[in-house]
């Protein structure tokens, strides 16, 4: 199943399968450019969450397990350079590397 709505001038669009009661969501800056993909299940983030900057760079990716973070989270500047790569596991910060 497939929707779209408009929410605080950004575009969500929600794809949602009703066997796993996951959702997917794609949220749009107002000029049309995607901002971030996400993914939901039961109302939690679980799974990638991937941010872009209005420039269209990826800002962040990381990874949700029932709404804590968990794994590989990695941030970029403007101009696409990766800045911070950081380790979690069941949402603590077990290692930290600046770039």
């Amino acid at each position: 199943m497939y929707y779209k709505q408009k929410t605080n001038k950004e575009e969500l669009k929600k794809y949602i399968s009703t066997a796993t009661n996951t959702v997917f969501k794609k949220i749009f800056f107002p000029s049309g450019k995607l901002k971030a993909v996400c993914m939901y299940t039961r109302g939690i983030e679980n799974g990638r969450k991937i941010e872009y900057y209005d420039c269209g760079s990826k800002k962040l990716n990381a990874n949700y397990i029932d709404g804590v973070i968990d794994g590989i989270y990695e941030e970029w500047d403007h101009v696409g350079r990766l800045i911070v790569r950081k380790t979690y596991f069941k949402g603590r910060v077990f290692a930290v590397k600046y770039l």
